[in-house]
């Protein structure tokens, strides 16, 4: 568990003697994507954990929980998750069943630790989150961040600050879903620690995302182990905070600390760079929004948020699009 020293870019005063989560949109990038509970045809029915449909009971026609194309709804605070702290960092399993946070806890100095949430159905509110997968992360000495779950949520990605250091990426691998998070490992880049925030794998775990310390988007590819990755591509000119992907890897969305709202970029495939950014229509806001996780369907984006109507502070909140 760590006092984050040095991480002035992440922090504002809240006020003499509580702190303010600005950080993604000056340098610091979250991991994440933006994942929703929304309501199936069936208040307890469960959407697919690859995304898109549903397959209703009587054999009709698969029904899918939104309309790609239209634009996210309003943002409602993530049920069961939000506290009196700064909640920052959110990404789901693929399942949509549990999440894990980011949390700034107001102690003197503050410090940021890794949780994790559960929900028994898509509509159900998430329960309270524990460290109970996550206490061995927490008590190394640092600051750790934006976790983001691997496919079959067998390795957890986040990042962690030490003092004034650079920010590294690492993982942790557990023996099956549930299980606590142990072995824990530096991500390589070409045989050497990579410096980093907000790793974002790929859902086939052969890219790697991530964003460096000059707030540059890059990926590289996986090498001969996992957790070890091979030749570095740049993705952005543009500063980005905060990113979260689709699952075909072609669209971005982004924090940038000079512009209000979250940024919207896409590319023709996967060996391009993103293209100019354009904000994201009906999110746009002068509330420190920043993307942390999307859902595979495309239907759910979670952000952090400051704007009023959650519990104070940073807190984690839902758009949905329509169906």
């Amino acid at each position: 568990m760590g006092t984050l020293p040095g991480m002035t870019t992440l922090f504002a005063a809240r006020s003499p003697n509580r702190l303010l989560v600005t950080c993604l949109v000056t340098t610091v990038a979250a991991c994440g994507s933006v994942t929703d509970n929304p309501a199936s045809p069936d208040a307890g029915s469960q959407v697919p954990p690859d995304g898109a449909v549903s397959v209703p009971p009587d054999g009709a026609p698969p029904i899918a929980r939104c309309r790609p194309a239209e634009p996210f709804g309003t943002p409602t605070p993530v049920a069961g998750v939000n506290t009196d702290d700064d909640e920052i960092g959110f990404a789901l399993t693929r399942d949509e069943l549990t999440g894990f946070v980011t949390r700034v806890v107001q102690d003197t100095p503050p410090s940021a630790i890794l949780l994790a949430a559960k929900r028994t159905a898509l509509a159900d509110p998430f329960g309270t989150p524990t460290q109970d997968a996550t206490s061995s992360l927490n008590a190394v000495d640092g600051d750790e961040l934006f976790p983001f779950p691997s496919n079959d949520a067998l390795t957890l990605y986040f990042s962690r600050t030490i003092s004034s250091g650079d920010p590294r990426l690492l993982t942790a691998a557990r023996a099956s879903v549930g299980a606590a998070f142990r072995s824990e490992a530096p991500v390589q880049l070409d045989g050497s620690p990579l410096v980093g925030r907000s790793a974002l794998p790929s859902a086939d775990g052969e890219t790697l995302y991530w964003v460096d310390t000059s707030s540059t988007l890059h990926s590289a590819s996986r090498g001969s182990a996992p957790g070890e990755f091979i030749t570095q591509r740049d993705l952005s000119q543009d500063e980005v905070a905060s990113p979260v992907l689709s699952t075909d890897e072609l669209t971005v969305y982004y924090a940038n600390s000079g512009v209000a709202g979250i940024l919207v970029a896409t590319r023709a495939s996967r060996s391009d760079e993103f293209g100019a950014a354009t904000v994201l229509a009906g999110l746009d806001s002068i509330a420190g929004d920043a993307p942390v996780f999307l859902t595979s369907d495309g239907c759910v984006l979670y952000l952090k948020s400051n704007r009023p109507g959650g519990r104070g502070g940073d807190d984690l909140w839902q758009a949905q699009r329509p169906r």
